[in-house]
């Protein structure tokens, strides 16, 4: 039997839920830069708009994230062989660590709000 065959899930959706949070800040962090930066050097009146957008794609990715580490977690089934064990350590680490991303992304959108009548 193939060893890949043994996965409750795809190996995309590991991926997704060991990464997905990451990404979505790494994105979030050096959009925002990109928006602020070129948006006011530019003159462009919807910076703040922008920001708003891409924080809520971003806070929706990483949201999606920890539902599919959740997801993960439980398709794991019980832990009897190393492959379901693994799987559930993929399960349990991307809900905490997406979940700490979420949380990131929603506390670097909160100055936006502090600036948003200027």
């Amino acid at each position: 039997m193939n060893p890949r065959d043994r996965l409750p899930v795809s190996r995309w959706t590991l991926r997704f839920c060991l990464l997905g949070g990451g990404i979505a800040w790494t994105l979030h962090l050096v959009g925002a830069w990109a928006i602020a930066e070129f948006g006011i050097l530019g003159g462009f009146a919807g910076v703040n708009t922008l920001i708003l957008v891409l924080s809520a794609a971003m806070l929706l990715a990483a949201g999606a994230a920890t539902l599919v580490s959740a997801h993960v977690r439980r398709a794991a089934g019980p832990e009897n062989h190393e492959d379901a064990r693994t799987v559930a350590f993929c399960g349990r680490f991307g809900i905490v660590t997406n979940a700490v991303f979420t949380v990131i992304i929603a506390a670097q959108t909160v100055p936006v709000f502090y600036f948003l009548d200027q």
